[in-house]
Parts: C-alpha cells; sequence; structure tokens
C-alpha cells in the first residue's frame, strides 16, 4: 500500500557509506524509520542537505505487512 503524508525529519544516522537510517514524524502513522540509501554518492537523486533535522517533508512510501523499517522512500 502507498501512502503519501507529509513530516518532519527527527533525526539521521548513518548506516554505511552510503546509506542512512532516517527517523521522520508523519502526520498519519507518527514515528517512522526509514532506510534510504545513496544519499552520499555522485549520482545520488537525493541530496544530503535534503535531510537535516527539523526539515518539513513531504514523502511517499510502500507501507509492508511485516512491522519494523521501511525501505522504500519514493
Amino acid at each position: 500500500m502507498h501512502i503519501k503524508t507529509k513530516g518532519f525529519i527527527l533525526h539521521v544516522t548513518r548506516y554505511s557509506d552510503t546509506a542512512s537510517v532516517i527517523t521522520i514524524y508523519t502526520e498519519q502513522m507518527g514515528r517512522l524509520s526509514f532506510m534510504q540509501r545513496g544519499l552520499s554518492g555522485k549520482k545520488s537523486i537525493v541530496k544530503a542537505a535534503l535531510t537535516q533535522p527539523l526539515l518539513f517533508v513531504e514523502i511517499e512510501f510502500k507501507q509492508s505487512q511485516i512491522k519494523g523499517m521501511s525501505q522504500n522512500i519514493i
């Protein structure tokens, strides 16, 4: 199921060289964590400057039936 919502970035944690775990407080679902890959590469679509804490974002993601971290931010 695809969900489109607005929210604030609460925290960004580097996971590896090119991946980060982003915690976002959304207006529909509350606090969610996402794995975003490819933030630090030269060809990255989402730049690291767009993932600063307290930044207001509009996100679209696919919610899986398994509870835990969502892996797809569109």
